[in-house]
């Protein structure tokens, strides 16, 4: 996931830019796992920009 922080007031200037993911660790194994379908999709819903105003 991407994402841009810190524009300008105009929006034309990304000031700072930043990346962020999610790794699922093994609890027994404390190595990185698959995600289920199930998490992916709660993942992807919540990732998701929030609607604004009423229609």
């Amino acid at each position: 996931m991407w994402f841009g922080l810190f524009r300008s007031a105009d929006g034309t200037v990304r000031h700072a830019a930043g990346r962020r993911a999610q790794v699922r660790v093994d609890p027994a194994t404390l190595q990185p796992c698959p995600v289920s379908d199930a998490g992916r999709a709660e993942l992807e819903r919540i990732a998701q920009p929030a609607a604004t105003g009423a229609a």
